[in-house]
């Protein structure tokens, strides 16, 4: 498995950050200091006798609640740690008595409208980046009912991943934590709209989520868990975080997430004949497969989804429309997706296509052409492109078979540079556009 594999890695890793000297480090994107102080002026409401989690009020939300809230609180809090156990992961760090004693503190506000875990001041007791955390509740959480419950189980996952890696990015943090918590904590509204909002917009980056909110990134760590996991849920990226910590150094002011998750992967990946690249495309080839396009052989269990499922295509074009040069809406970022669909209920039998794609220099990108039944199902693939240094992918199907319609998925792999790979801590995700020229054969 692929967590096992990182255990191997993790002094590669480590010693490739360390040679780097201080100018190839990336732009700093968050500092050491708490960005979210502790909320001031709180009570505590009640602790945990099964678990070490408390929970605190403001003084507003403490004259709207009643015991029963908090009772339910606390519950929720102890099955999710409960939980987490049960999927190998440890608790909370202790933040000594940050929050008045030892325990995790949950704190209820009466301001607050998402749930979510701040950082403590960085722990300098650790070789590595970790540190305690605090998680901040809305005291009357909008949505369906089991959105308090998600929320809270988000919070604390959040405050158990920075308990692993304090420098990790926060769209890694969201991801995950959103995954894990659909896994203890299942709100289908939530989810829904979430997977929804992410497959209307897949030419953005992987790592653009937010950890105060549920974000449809969490596909990311449902695919690896699918493809290769073999033990318990979650555990492919728990491990990829836990692996790839570093240790930031005592005068900087910033986190050094450096090496990342995807340095990780681009270490590891190669010991099972992949390249990060083909990750990226397997995986965006998998997410035309989510909801009612479903065909059970890509991403399990998102059937459920319907509708809301569905990837966003630029372009959905007839073969007796060919020849044809299309473009995207918006220009792709670096781990984003494209998506066509060439539709050949008008082609004659044995017909073929010669696909060309240019895009702007400097970026690399990696096409995926699927033929798919006319069941919706996957009946072959070939994959172009992703070679550094070239910006034109050039492939001929000389016979479509019975293929009812032509998936063509491309996928941003970044800049072409090798030795400066797509890191999402280095500002804003450069983008790029392309187009695609579709001959008949």
């Amino acid at each position: 498995m692929i967590a096992q594999a990182m255990v191997v890695t993790t002094t590669l890793l480590w010693g490739r950050a360390a040679r780097g000297d201080e100018q190839r480090w990336p732009t700093p994107e968050r500092p050491v200091s708490a960005t979210v102080e502790r909320p001031a002026k709180t009570q505590l409401l009640a602790c945990s006798f099964r678990e070490s989690v408390c929970v605190h009020a403001d003084r507003a939300a403490f004259r709207s609640l009643d015991s029963a809230t908090v009772t339910e609180t606390l519950r929720v809090a102890e099955d999710a740690l409960q939980a987490l156990r049960a999927l190998g992961l440890p608790g909370p760090r202790d933040d000594g008595d940050l929050g008045g004693n030892h325990a995790f503190d949950l704190y209820l506000l009466k301001t607050a409208s998402t749930a979510s875990s701040y950082a403590d001041p960085r722990l300098t007791t650790t070789s590595v980046d970790q540190t305690s955390a605090f998680a901040i509740l809305p005291a009357d959480p909008p949505g369906p009912r089991c959105a308090a419950a998600s929320g809270l189980a988000r919070a604390l996952v959040q405050g158990v991943l920075l308990g692993l890696d304090a420098a990790q990015h926060s769209g890694t943090l969201a991801l995950h934590s959103s995954y894990l918590a659909s896994l203890i904590s299942p709100c289908h509204p939530l989810e829904a709209a979430a997977i929804d909002r992410f497959q209307r917009t897949p030419e953005l980056a992987l790592t653009v989520g937010h950890p105060d909110r549920f974000e449809g990134t969490m596909l990311l760590s449902s695919y690896l868990d699918a493809t290769y996991g073999v033990g318990k849920p979650g555990a492919v990226m728990s491990g990829l975080i836990a692996t790839s910590t570093q240790h930031t150094p005592a005068v900087a002011t910033h986190w050094r997430n450096e090496p990342d998750i995807f340095d990780a992967l681009r270490e590891v990946l190669p010991r099972r004949g992949k390249q990060f690249g083909d990750l990226l495309t397997d995986f965006a080839v998998a997410r035309a497969f989510v909801g009612s396009r479903s065909d059970g052989a890509h991403l399990p269990d998102t059937e459920r989804f319907g509708d809301l499922g569905r990837v966003r295509f630029e372009w959905s074009v007839g073969y007796d429309s060919l020849p044809r040069r299309v473009g995207p809406l918006r220009p792709v970022q670096p781990t984003g997706a494209t998506y066509l669909w060439l539709d050949l209920a008008k082609a004659e039998p044995h017909s073929g296509v010669l696909f060309v794609a240019e895009w702007e220099e400097s970026f690399v990108f990696q096409w995926c052409l699927v033929r798919v039944d006319d069941q919706g199902r996957e009946i072959g693939r070939s994959t172009i492109g992703g070679v550094f240094g070239k910006h034109l992918a050039q492939q001929t199907i000389n016979d479509l078979g019975d293929a009812a319609g032509l998936l063509i998925v491309g996928t941003s792999l970044g800049n072409d540079d090798r030795s400066n790979p797509f890191d999402p801590d280095v500002g804003p995700p450069r983008e790029a556009a392309y187009e695609v020229t579709l001959h008949a054969r």
